[in-house]
């Protein structure tokens, strides 16, 4: 890259680009002061951001170079992998051994009654689901609610829920313990471990909608005829109804 020559004024900035590099801002300066001084300490300032600029630009090509090579590794690594193999859950032997527990809302409009919230509750033996409206999101209102449910239900070994306030709270922790049920808390980011209760909210949602169209704010009282529909419905993971799987017999 050598092309001083003494008592010569040389466009440094065109030669430069002939040969492929760019010149910085800095260095364009300094081109134009060589040309028309001819000054060699110009030249020489020149040639050295140009040698500056062709390193630094060859080690950031290295370096994507080997970020390249690092995430092609990483993915072949990623594909050749052995997957560990999916362990199904065992499921409980008898109903309301293990339940599944989770809230749908903030809904709005709220009901005519203040609802805004709904606690869902489905039992992983049966698919049975409840579901009450709650007014506030407070532990006192959960562990009421579940209380209500438990009448019907009897209580259950453990209560599975994700992560909520009003889920961990030490009042609705004290409350399971004392009906002599163990909490079991999901995975934080990870809903797909409460999965079964996730699905049932999601079609809860779908029908309540079809069935308040006149009256949106009474969804509260149409909450238990959807509840007798889906649970009267063949469940799509043990092919029988809930209902029947609950009392034996195939309509309510």
């Amino acid at each position: 890259m050598t092309f001083l020559a003494k008592g010569k004024k040389c466009d440094l900035i065109a030669l430069a680009t002939e040969m492929g590099e760019e010149p910085s801002p800095d260095m364009n300066i300094m081109g134009l002061k060589a040309l028309i001084t001819g000054s060699q300490s110009y030249e020489e300032e020149f040639v050295k951001g140009m040698l500056d600029t062709k390193i630094s630009s060859r080690k950031e090509e290295a370096e994507k170079e080997e970020n390249q090579e690092d995430f092609i590794f990483e993915i072949i690594s990623c594909f050749t992998k052995k997957r560990v193999p999916i362990t199904p859950v065992a499921r409980p032997e008898l109903p309301f051994q293990v339940v599944n527990i989770d809230i749908i809302g903030p809904i709005d409009p709220p009901s005519a009654k203040g609802h805004r919230y709904v606690l869902c509750l489905v039992d992983q033996h049966t698919r049975w689901a409840e579901a009450l409206p709650l007014t506030s999101l407070t532990a006192k209102a959960t562990c009421e609610a579940l209380l209500t449910i438990f009448m019907r239900t009897g209580v259950p070994n453990v209560i599975a829920s994700d992560n909520g306030t009003n889920f961990n709270a030490s009042l609705t922790q004290e409350f399971e313990k004392r009906m002599g049920s163990s909490p079991r808390f999901s995975t934080p980011l990870h809903p797909e471990s409460n999965g079964l209760v996730e699905r049932f909210n999601q079609t809860l949602k779908k029908m309540l909608p079809h069935v308040i169209l006149e009256e949106p704010r009474s969804w509260h009282t149409k909450i238990p005829f959807v509840l007798w529909a889906y649970r009267e419905a063949p469940n799509s993971t043990t092919g029988v109804a809930p209902f029947q799987l609950l009392y034996g017999r195939t309509k309510a």
